[in-house]
């Protein structure tokens, strides 16, 4: 068990032979999680400030009775797909930034 306020640090790395504009745009389609995840159901709680996934929407990721509500926190174009974990899991403080580097014809995903 960790101390309380003791922060934890994952850095995921990994290749993909999928463009990075695809990947970019599974990441930011909620209803697509769906298709490439264990994921149940999706639904958007609330719309974003420009859009309806935008920065500021809410989506809940239902998978059997657990439901985890998250906010997406930054968006960068092809290249950055950030969010808060809200509630449902039992962690405190969860932001994943999760970065695309186009690599030729493949791209890396890094998930810290």
């Amino acid at each position: 068990m960790y101390p309380m306020g003791h922060r934890q640090h994952i850095d995921i790395q990994v290749h993909t032979w999928a463009k990075a504009n695809a990947v970019y745009a599974l990441l930011r389609d909620g209803a697509s999680w769906l298709r490439w995840t264990s994921i149940d159901s999706f639904e958007l709680e609330r719309a974003g400030e420009r859009e309806p996934e935008g920065v500021g929407a809410i989506r809940i990721f239902r998978n059997g009775k657990v439901a985890g509500r998250d906010q997406v926190a930054e968006l960068v174009l092809d290249r950055r797909f950030s969010y808060l974990h809200l509630s449902g899991l039992p962690v405190q403080d969860y932001r994943a930034d999760v970065d695309l580097e186009p690599e030729a014809e493949e791209s890396r995903i890094k998930r810290p």
